[in-house]
């Protein structure tokens, strides 16, 4: 056989030995980065308590603000925990599927059984296609993936200012590209109000570099996002998803200009696709229909369309607080 069709053999059911491990990797990926970035914040934390009162004058103290902390680590808490529910409730109704079940019995599983069930199942593509399988998953799935775009363009911004480059940030970064997004939100705006104490008062920029416009990847991503319903049954429907994955790590990138006018731009035209998307996928549908797919969609509908309120809530929430 070829190195393609020993690569499709393995790749697929009934031996998928490929997106099993993947599928594994996922999960203890997301495991490592959740503890390492926690234990790291709650260090940080515990060791700028101690010293904040020596913090006075500028800058957001813990001292002074303690709150900020605790109120975003409590929405981290809740992301992670609505998130884990419906991914749970993903996998399971996987498995009852797969075994032909009603209902889930501790008699019924062994570890061959789930062995065989991950061997046999296209767990990545079924929650990618569950994502666009009606007209309310789309419109959920558009609002999350745009949120967190722009999640990841205000995060990179603010890391910017307080010096803080992709090496620093990049377990957040890979997070946000394993779970959805107002999770690694959250903690990734509890390590800003920490950076924010030793932020330089140095605001002289550095050398500038020829960037490209934040624009020109905004406006691929829209592309894909109104394809994506159209290539739910075609080959390259986990390319363009794996795709879309690429561009949300761009805004970390120093070679994406972020720029006030910019990030003006592309929220217009996220705004203005989103809108068309909207009127396209709706049309005969009632608006309450779209609305209810968070609380009556699949689990992985719900996962993404409760993220993105999540996200919502996060955004005002920091408004309300002042910024970091």
């Amino acid at each position: 056989m070829s190195p393609l069709e020993i690569f499709s053999q393995y790749a697929n059911p009934p031996t998928n030995y490929i997106g099993t491990t993947i599928f594994l990797s996922y999960i203890a990926a997301a495991l490592y980065l959740t503890f390492t970035i926690t234990f790291s914040l709650y260090r940080q934390y515990n060791n700028t308590s101690t010293s904040s009162s020596k913090t006075k004058g500028k800058g957001i103290g813990i001292k002074s603000q303690p709150q900020n902390i605790k109120i975003f680590a409590f929405l981290a808490g809740i992301s992670f925990a609505t998130l884990s529910w419906h991914m749970l409730n993903f996998l399971i109704t996987s498995y009852l599927q797969w075994d032909g079940s009603k209902q889930l019995s501790q008699a019924g599983i062994s570890g061959n059984k789930l062995k065989r069930w991950m061997l046999e199942s296209t767990l990545f593509q079924d929650f990618a296609q569950e994502l666009v399988s009606s007209e309310a998953s789309v419109v959920w799935t558009q609002a999350a993936i745009l949120g967190t775009w722009f999640w990841g363009v205000w995060t990179a911004r603010e890391a910017r200012k307080s010096n803080l480059d992709a090496s620093a940030m990049w377990k957040f970064i890979a997070l946000g590209q394993i779970l959805p997004i107002s999770f690694t939100s959250a903690l990734g705006i509890v390590q800003l109000y920490l950076s924010s104490l030793s932020r330089s008062t140095n605001t002289a920029e550095k050398s500038q570099r020829k960037s490209v416009s934040l624009v020109l990847p905004t406006v691929v991503l829209n592309t894909c996002l109104l394809a994506q319903p159209f290539l739910r049954d075609h080959p390259l429907f986990v390319t363009t998803i794996l795709f879309e994955r690429l561009i949300l790590l761009l805004p970390y990138s120093s070679h994406i200009s972020l720029e006030d006018t910019e990030v003006t731009q592309s929220i217009i035209i996220s705004a203005a696709c989103a809108a068309g998307n909207v009127a396209l996928m709706v049309k005969g549908v009632k608006i309450g229909e779209v609305l209810s797919g968070v609380w009556h969609g699949g689990s992985a509908v719900k996962a993404l369309g409760w993220d993105a309120v999540l996200g919502g809530l996060i955004s005002v929430v920091l408004w309300m607080r002042g910024g970091v």
